[in-house]
């Protein structure tokens, strides 16, 4: 089926259907290992084919899709590879940014730190992971902000899809989500003091959970992760 949409409006209509589909995969909505349909893609989303298929393509290219030939297009699953080697990266960017926010936060960045863990406090006790990852999101977001740098807060963005769901499949166990808060509240109370060093070694320790949760991760949800991880 050809595009009736002038090539500006197929690159909008494509960004959108990346967006939604890259969400969704991180979300977990979309699990790895599960298979895409052109078809069904184009009608949940109420596009045509040239759009979605774009946006696969993408997705392809940065490792959230596989498009195998004869077989179908089907969501990578989880390589602790590219999680470890993402997460080396935040690990840098956070710990750079936690340590420069500690030198210039103010008091309102202070109180929207504290409106944040409070908010996640009150969503853990709800147990809705959806709303506790975006507050997880907002919090590493607002440290980012009060750094006051907006490039870093980007590439932090692109490499974290990739530790993503790890940790939002972590969301779904209650202890985990208890050491996420503690870490937090942690990170906040050296940020509140406006200690750099214990900011850095509180965010650097957050960090490092990747690695201490991948194992029970692999170990409870093995049809997730590539075969040679489990």
């Amino acid at each position: 089926m050809s595009s009736i949409f002038p090539p500006q409006a197929v690159r909008r209509a494509s960004d959108s259907a990346f967006e939604h589909l890259r969400d969704a995969i991180v979300g977990l909505e979309l699990p790895p290992g599960a298979a895409l349909s052109d078809r069904e893609l184009c009608e949940q989303l109420s596009m045509s084919r040239t759009p979605v298929r774009e946006a696969l393509l993408r997705l392809a290219n940065i490792g959230l899709v596989e498009i195998r030939p004869q077989s179908g297009t089907f969501v990578s699953r989880i390589r602790m590879a590219e999680v470890h080697e993402a997460n080396f990266i935040r690990r840098e960017l956070e710990g750079a940014c936690v340590r420069e926010a500690a030198k210039v936060i103010n008091a309102s960045q202070k109180k929207e730190l504290i409106f944040l863990i409070e908010q996640q406090k009150l969503d853990h006790s709800r147990q809705n992971a959806k709303v506790f990852s975006r507050l997880d999101s907002d919090f590493h977001g607002a440290i980012h902000t009060i750094a006051g740098n907006a490039m870093c807060r980007m590439i932090i963005r692109d490499v974290r899809m990739f530790v993503d769901r790890l940790r939002n499949l972590s969301l779904h166990r209650p202890a985990d989500l208890d050491e996420i808060l503690a870490d937090h509240a942690a990170i906040a109370g050296a940020l509140i003091e406006g200690d750099s060093h214990a900011a850095e070694r509180e965010m650097n320790r957050h960090m490092d959970r990747v690695g201490r949760v991948a194992k029970t991760l692999i170990s409870q949800y093995p049809e997730y992760f590539e075969k040679a991880d489990v």
